[in-house]
């Protein structure tokens, strides 16, 4: 079974679905960032009507994948109130925080886990990826421009009113499109793409897109599918050598981009800033967070502290994928977890070729990456879309998919 271009309604329609919480959050940040700074009140509008339009992308979904999936559907909701019943009768002291993530868990993250595991057609999931990548960039810009130049507590010259997280992680998903294509096609545009993508994030974003840009180059490079003529080869071995000045002029560079963004378009990164003046591995506060979570672990070693147990030492996450499945999870079964899940993902790495590949190390990026340092594996979205292709992909190869999409 080779999955390529599926163009069914359904496929449309769980595509739609899994990439519309990415469009609307990107929306939704422009509008508050121009309309709804400060508002709280108009914020929390802002946010509802974003639900809602999430929900009804899910909803409309919903009938095409249960007609399908309808015994995995029962099955994971099964197993999904066995483990919540299990940790509410064993730890009765994260119950609220089980209340506070309940219609997440069964409404959110689940679904899309079933959503992502029912994808056919990676060629069509690919282009309209692709697609969204373009809007979310012109959204990004926009964004980016009023903050550069409006008069609101965002063009201050404080360095924490420079710096927006929730920016950055949208843009994640255009850095790494346009990454993938200036690599693979040497396509001229979507290096002009990439270039405005990350000066976005390193000006006012966070450190961890970059982080995950290194993951997926590294990803990239172990199984790159290139096309060798001429014109590729001229403008690789051009792009190596820029990236070679780069590396050598690394510092000069990043003090004048600095330079340059305080002096000239008047704001303050956080990230340059942090690049420049501190020293050594500066991890904003969360070596505390960790050393507190490791410091749990000691105290319940076997069978750790339950699920969302984690939340009970700190709110809202521990910043680690691992460690948060260690301290829910004891030592041991907390440890087999994150063993199998590295497993599972160089697995599929290793049996994907072509366009699989291309999806894999996007989402391997975009829903694993940011795990490392930041949220939680429980409401992030990106991870269950990633676990629900991981399973879709092995699944194929024991059917007997030859994995060439």
């Amino acid at each position: 079974m080779i999955k390529n271009k599926v163009n069914t309604k359904s496929e449309i329609y769980v595509t739609r679905a899994i990439l519309s919480s990415y469009l609307i959050l990107s929306l939704q940040y422009l509008i508050i960032t121009v309309f709804a700074y400060q508002n709280l009140n108009l914020i929390n509008i802002v946010q509802t009507i974003s639900k809602t339009a999430v929900a009804i992308m899910y909803i409309f979904a919903f009938p095409f994948v249960l007609r399908k999936k309808s015994l995995l559907i029962y099955s994971i909701y099964s197993l999904l109130t066995v483990i919540i019943l299990f940790n509410i009768l064993i730890w009765k002291n994260n119950v609220e925080y089980i209340k506070s993530e309940i219609f997440y868990l069964y409404f959110v993250t689940t679904i899309t886990f079933v959503y992502a595991y029912c994808i056919n057609g990676y060629d069509s999931f690919y282009e309209r990826i692709t697609k969204l990548s373009n809007i979310i960039l012109i959204i990004g810009l926009i964004a980016s421009l009023f903050i550069f130049f409006s008069s609101t507590g965002y063009s201050s010259s404080s360095i924490e009113k420079k710096y927006s997280m929730s920016l950055s992680y949208n843009l994640l998903m255009p850095l790494l499109i346009y990454t993938n294509d200036y690599i693979k096609n040497s396509n001229f545009i979507s290096l002009i793409k990439f270039i405005l993508s990350f000066l976005i994030i390193i000006l006012l974003g966070a450190r961890g897109p970059i982080m995950c840009l290194g993951i997926f180059l590294i990803l990239r490079f172990l199984k790159l599918d290139f096309k060798f003529n001429k014109k590729n080869i001229v403008i690789n071995l051009i792009t190596i050598l820029i990236v070679f000045i780069l590396v050598i002029n690394y510092e000069v560079i990043i003090f004048s981009l600095y330079r340059f963004s305080k002096d000239v378009i008047g704001m303050e990164s956080r990230t340059l800033y942090n690049m420049i003046y501190v020293k050594g591995l500066n991890l904003t506060g969360r070596d505390k967070i960790y050393t507190t979570m490791i410091n749990a672990i000691k105290e319940n070693p076997v069978f750790g502290v339950g699920f969302l147990g984690d939340r009970q030492y700190f709110t809202p996450y521990p910043h680690n994928i691992f460690i948060e499945l260690i301290i829910q999870f004891g030592v041991f079964f907390g440890g087999i977890i994150s063993l199998l899940l590295i497993l599972l993902i160089c697995y599929c790495l290793k049996i994907s070729k072509g366009k699989t590949y291309d999806l894999l190390i996007l989402w391997v990026s975009l829903g694993f990456g940011p795990l490392l340092v930041s949220n939680t594996y429980v409401e992030f979205i990106g991870f269950w879309v990633l676990l629900g292709l991981l399973f879709n992909i092995m699944n194929t190869n024991k059917l007997g998919g030859k994995n060439e999409r």
